[in-house]
């Protein structure tokens, strides 16, 4: 019989030293990983970084939900055991001026008053609102719970035969890949003072909608 061939009810169990500490090992992984934000790899074996979401609004979300990020549901100087070892973040509804960068996709339900996982980098499915057939990007929807297709955007969407093959104004579940920045930069709208030697600016939109908290950089002189 091999090592890993299963025994039927009632037969004798042998297990080699060290093949039963390799599954001791094994089981300890797993079970850090979970503990400290890990998870197995699951749907379609697919890679993502997750964190856990605390739903203290009114509202249910389910699994592929777009959703904002709001504060540590752990302080440091109310709970530092916690703080230290777990990455837990208040759910809220996404508004597009607090969230431009600073949102998730739900991997669980998370009904109202529980705690569940979300995605903040990787590869994952979510819904997405098809404006135009022949776009591969995607960025977050104001006050929605799914993305809204455009031409570039910070969300590079993976599964791009689906969007060509919808209807548009249709809604549809599909591959995207979030928090990787080899994707289409954010685009900025911007306006220069001269007299200050600053330029200040803001996020647009799928829409063309400025969006976010003005941002300001300063202007260097030429070195060419």
């Amino acid at each position: 019989m091999g090592i890993y061939t299963k025994v039927l009810s009632g037969q004798a169990l042998n297990i080699r030293a060290d093949t039963y500490n390799s599954f001791i090992d094994a089981a300890k992984q797993n079970q850090q990983n979970q503990e400290f934000g890990g998870s197995p790899q699951t749907d379609n074996q697919q890679q993502y970084s997750n964190i856990r979401l605390k739903n203290d609004t009114d509202d249910d979300y389910s699994k592929f939900d777009v959703v904002g990020l709001g504060s540590s549901l752990f302080t440091f100087a109310e709970n530092e055991a916690d703080y230290k070892t777990s990455t837990t973040l208040q759910l809220e509804a996404l508004d597009i001026a607090d969230h431009t960068d600073d949102y998730a996709i739900l991997t669980t339900n998370i009904n109202a008053g529980e705690i569940g996982e979300a995605i903040i980098i990787g590869s994952y499915r979510a819904n997405i609102l098809v404006v135009d057939t022949a776009h591969e990007y995607a960025e977050i929807t104001d006050g929605e719970v799914y993305l809204t297709s455009c031409e570039y955007g910070s969300i590079a969407v993976l599964d791009k035969d689906s969007i060509a093959n919808a209807t548009v104004d249709d809604t549809i579940l599909c591959d995207i890949r979030i928090g990787i920045h080899d994707t289409f930069p954010p685009v900025w709208e911007a306006t220069a003072d001269e007299a200050s030697g600053e330029i200040t600016a803001k996020r647009v939109d799928s829409t063309g909608v400025m969006v976010g908290s003005i941002q300001t950089f300063l202007v260097l002189p030429d070195r060419s």
